[in-house]
């Protein structure tokens, strides 16, 4: 691993233990479950979703990026680095925010998506 690769690892690990302590300090609500049942039953989701993105979602990504690389297509192609970084990021986040209204909205989804509740 290269120090850049070593130094962003260390971050985002920085960040999220930042975010534990700070979710123990000040919780947003009432915790219903012991933290050993809790926590197994998270990893155990947060596994499943990894291999189902692993076998899925990141090859079908990876494929329809490389074709859009190769034919030019996109807005994103023609910005700077720095800002396709910065709006990739954006639009990502905007995404996950959708898709979480949606969990919370849509009856289907909220079914998954209540066990993490």
């Amino acid at each position: 691993m290269n120090r850049a690769r070593l130094l962003v690892a260390l971050a985002a690990a920085t960040g999220v233990a930042a975010l534990l302590v700070a979710e123990r300090k000040r919780p947003l609500r009432q915790q219903t479950l012991p933290d050993v049942p809790r926590n197994l039953r998270n990893a155990a989701l947060g596994a499943g979703c990894a291999v189902i993105v692993a076998a899925v979602e990141e090859p079908l990504t990876r494929a329809i990026a490389r074709g859009n690389l190769a034919k030019e297509r996109g807005l994103a192609q023609r910005l700077p680095r720095p800002l396709r970084l910065l709006g990739g990021i954006a639009a990502m986040d905007y995404g996950f925010y959708w898709w979480h209204v949606a969990t919370h909205r849509v009856p289907f989804l909220w079914r998954f998506h209540r066990v993490h509740h």
